[in-house]
């Protein structure tokens, strides 16, 4: 056969193969197995080297015609199929462009905030845990029960910061000054 006869037979057998086409999958088969870097119409014009030299123009003009024959009749196999086509065009979410977006975010955490959760996640790592408690603490919780007694300089007045009670009423509260309270 010649390379003319080589091309004729390969559009009729392309062509007949996908008429036979049914779905996306097969489609995208068909256009793998001749359209593709490894099809037959590559492999073709790959001998478009063993035609003589007056024959080439002609060679290579029909071997374009062969292509583009075979590239229009699958554009319109798929668009006969429905859409670009693939497993992903026909389970792909329709999107609701009514829908609002995710807002930018704008700046940062403080390096303060950032360096506290690094240390407490590589400390959380070694075993250690995170206690968390109130800031405000009443005499007996921050002195009483860690066994402080009332002479102690811990008590002194001038270290501490006590903070009234709104309503005036109850004992008068003051800022944890031990690290040790939350563990009552």
């Amino acid at each position: 056969m010649t390379f003319f006869e080589d091309l004729d037979q390969l559009q009729s057998s392309a062509l007949a193969t996908l008429d036979a086409v049914a779905t996306h999958d097969d489609l995208e088969q068909w256009r793998i197995a001749h359209l593709g870097s490894k099809g037959t119409l590559k492999a073709a014009m790959a001998a478009l080297k063993d035609v003589s030299k007056q024959d080439k123009p002609a060679a290579g003009k029909r071997s374009n015609e062969v292509k583009k024959t075979l590239e229009s009749a699958f554009a319109d196999k798929r668009s006969t199929l429905g859409g670009s086509g693939g497993p992903a065009a026909e389970s792909a979410p329709a999107y609701d462009l009514t829908e609002p977006g995710i807002p930018p975010l704008i700046g940062r955490r403080h390096i303060i905030p950032r360096v506290r959760a690094e240390l407490v996640e590589v400390f959380g790592r070694m075993g250690f845990a995170v206690a968390a408690g109130p800031e405000l603490e009443d005499d007996d919780h921050n002195f009483v029960k860690l066994n402080i007694p009332a002479d102690h300089p811990a008590r002194d007045p001038i270290d501490n910061f006590y903070v009234e009670e709104p309503d005036g009423l109850g004992s008068p509260r003051m800022l944890r000054s031990q690290t040790s309270t939350v563990q009552i």
